[in-house]
Formats: C-alpha cells, sequence, structure tokens
C-alpha cells in the first residue's frame, strides 16, 4: 500500500482524478513540445519562452502529484 500525503487536501478541493491525471499529461506535453521547440529552432535554449514553458510544466505535473504523491518525481520537479 502506497502512503497518501496529500489525500486529505485532494478530498477538500473535490476534483476528481482524472482532473489531475490530465493536468499531468500537459505537463508532460508541455516538456516534449518546449523540447520540439527548441530542436527546431524556434525557441532558443537561453529565451524566456523556453524556461517559461518548462517551468509550466514543472508546475502542471506537480498538481498532478498531488493526487498521487511520488517522491522521486517530485523531487525532480522542484530541482
Amino acid at each position: 500500500m502506497e502512503p497518501r500525503y496529500f489525500t486529505g487536501i485532494v478530498q477538500d478541493i473535490g476534483l476528481s482524478d482524472w482532473v489531475y491525471e490530465a493536468v499531468g499529461l500537459l505537463g508532460v506535453l508541455t516538456y516534449l513540445g518546449s523540447y520540439a521547440l527548441l530542436q527546431l529552432g524556434f525557441v532558443r535554449g537561453s529565451g524566456y519562452a523556453y524556461a517559461t514553458m518548462n517551468i509550466l510544466a514543472a508546475v502542471l505535473v506537480l498538481i498532478s502529484l498531488a493526487e498521487s504523491f511520488n517522491l522521486s518525481s517530485a523531487l525532480i520537479q522542484v530541482s
């Protein structure tokens, strides 16, 4: 049985599990999209657009972790 650190928070908000999963998937798509744009030359790695997309992706994945916490994933997102 896995520990549920944020179970009380999720129940207080009242969002369905699929909402957290969708937010997490949007975060993954944002990561992949920003990397694709970088590789195609549409954004610069040193520019604000790329940094903003990566921060947004990390925030979305962290939100999804509120439903099903994973310490390793949380640590990689905040680093």
